[in-house]
């Protein structure tokens, strides 16, 4: 089982095609929201992430490891929302 990870602050436009990328490669979707006030949330849940709500940190890297820890697959892939 692989598991995608993805801290998003704001992202919906470039989360849109990043999940769209991941069709067929991942079988978890796990997204850390640092507080988005934009479509984020809607755009995860119409692709079945699991959302996990975090306080704005200014450096992703502090909660990456939270992040990864709420998920169950054997491999782990760690991406920025603005990947494909």
């Amino acid at each position: 089982m692989i598991s995608v990870v993805l801290v998003n602050l704001n992202e919906a436009v470039k989360l849109e095609r990043c999940f769209k990328s991941l069709i067929g490669f991942a079988d978890e979707l796990v997204v850390l929201d640092l507080g988005s006030n934009d479509q984020s949330i809607n755009i995860c849940k119409k692709y079945g992430a699991k959302i996990f709500k975090h306080p704005f940190v200014s450096f992703v890297e502090k909660v990456r490891n939270f992040a990864v820890s709420k998920t169950n697959g054997e491999w782990v892939l760690v991406l920025d929302p603005d990947k494909e």
